[in-house]
C-alpha cells in the first residue's frame, strides 16, 4: 500500500500545483461510521452524506471507528492528484456505506467524506458540498479512480473497518457485533438548581435560530386544547414534515412573545443550544456532559432540572429523538 500511495502522491505533485488537499479545515480527530446499512433507517432513500449542512445522516449507526492522524493523512494523500473522477463515480448508483467525519477541538464536524465502494464513488463536504469539475467522459480517467478507490479500501480494511461487496454483508456484520450497537437501560441526570446551558425561557425566535437551514419549512399555526375541567389553552405550534414539533403556550400572549412548552425533535438539521443534535452517536452525546458517572451504553438519557426536562432516545448507538418539557 505504501508504494501505491507513494505513486499517487508522486503523480499528483507532478501534475497538480500543490495537489488537491482535503480536508483543508483544521481538525483534531476523525471517525469513520457505517450508514445506509439498516433498511428501515432510510426507507429506500439513502443518505448521500454522512454529515453536511443538513446535519448527520439519519441512517448513521454506532459510535464509529477512530482514525489515527497517520491514517487520515494517508486518506488525504490518495486524493492529492484530484478527486473529480471519484466524485463523478464509475457507476450510476450511489449508496455510500462508509462516512468519515472530521471534528475540531470543540467536537464540531468541519468536513466529511462519504464513500460507496460498491459504486466506486465519493462525496466530499467542507462547509458546503465540493463539486467535481463538469467534465465529459473523454476527459475522465476511470483507471485513476479505480486505483484511488482501491487505495481507500485498503487503508480502511487495514484498520479492521468492514468493507463488503453488498448491503447484506453490513447487515450480517451489525447482527454479529451486538457489543458495538446494543444498549442497556436508562441514565438519569437530576439537577436541584438551574443549569446555565438549559436556561429558560426559550422563545419562538430562539427556537427558529436553532434551524440550521433557511429552506426548512415548518407549518406555523395556533391550536386550542381543552382540559378535562373545560379550561382552554392556546398553543402556537411549529411542525416539520418529519414529525418534529415545537409547542408554545400562547394563552394570553400574542405574536412571538410566547415561550417553549414542549418539543419533539427528530430532524438532524436542528442545532440545539446545548450542542446535541439528532444523528450524533451515543459517545458524542455522552461527551457533551461535563461528567459521566453511570451505565456505559444507555438507550435513554434523561436530564431533569428545576424547570426543564429532556429525554434523549437512541437506536444502535445513534440519537434518534429528543423530547423536551418546560415547566
Amino acid at each position: 500500500m505504501r508504494l501505491l500511495l507513494f505513486f499517487l502522491a508522486l503523480t499528483s505533485l507532478s501534475t497538480y500545483s500543490g495537489g488537491f488537499v482535503f480536508p483543508q479545515s483544521k481538525y483534531v480527530y476523525a471517525k469513520v461510521y457505517l450508514f445506509n446499512v439498516v433498511g428501515e433507517d432510510f426507507e429506500g432513500v439513502p443518505d448521500f452524506d454522512i454529515y453536511s449542512e443538513r446535519g448527520y445522516a439519519r441512517s448513521k449507526i454506532g459510535d464509529g471507528f477512530d482514525l489515527k492522524r497517520e491514517i487520515t493523512d494517508e486518506l488525504s494523500s490518495v486524493l492529492l492528484s484530484g478527486a473529480d473522477e471519484l466524485m463523478h463515480g464509475l457507476s450510476g448508483c450511489y449508496i455510500p456505506r462508509h462516512g468519515i467525519i472530521y471534528f475540531d477541538s470543540l467536537n464540531r464536524p468541519v468536513a466529511s467524506m462519504s464513500i460507496c465502494f460498491e459504486c466506486q464513488r465519493i462525496a466530499l463536504w467542507e462547509g458546503q458540498a465540493i463539486k467535481p469539475k463538469d467534465l465529459d467522459a473523454k476527459h475522465l480517467n476511470p483507471k485513476k479512480a479505480e486505483i484511488q478507490i482501491g487505495a481507500l479500501q485498503e487503508i480502511l480494511t487495514a484498520e479492521s473497518i468492514p468493507v463488503f461487496d453488498a448491503g447484506q454483508g453490513y447487515l450480517d456484520f451489525v447482527s454479529a457485533q451486538p457489543e458495538l450497537f446494543n444498549h442497556n437501560g436508562t441514565m438519569n441526570f437530576t439537577y436541584d438548581t438551574p443549569v446555565e446551558k438549559y436556561a429558560l425561557p426559550i422563545s419562538i425566535e430562539k427556537v427558529k435560530s436553532w434551524l440550521g437551514l433557511s429552506n426548512i419549512h415548518f407549518r406555523d399555526q395556533v391550536e386550542t386544547k381543552i382540559t378535562a375541567g373545560g379550561d382552554e389553552y392556546y398553543f402556537r405550534t411549529l411542525t416539520g414534515k418529519d414529525g418534529t414539533e415545537f409547542l408554545f403556550d400562547v394563552s394570553g400572549l400574542l405574536g412571538d412573545n410566547a415561550n417553549l412548552s414542549e418539543a419533539v425533535i427528530t430532524m438532524p438539521a436542528i442545532h440545539t443550544p446545548w450542542k446535541v443534535e439528532i444523528g450524533m452517536s451515543l459517545e458524542e452525546v455522552q461527551n457533551s456532559f461535563e461528567t459521566w458517572d453511570g451505565i456505559a451504553t444507555p438507550e435513554i438519557i434523561t436530564v431533569t432540572c428545576v424547570t426543564f426536562f429532556i429525554s434523549y432516545e437512541f437506536s444502535q448507538r445513534t440519537l434518534k429523538r429528543i423530547s423536551i418539557r418546560c415547566y
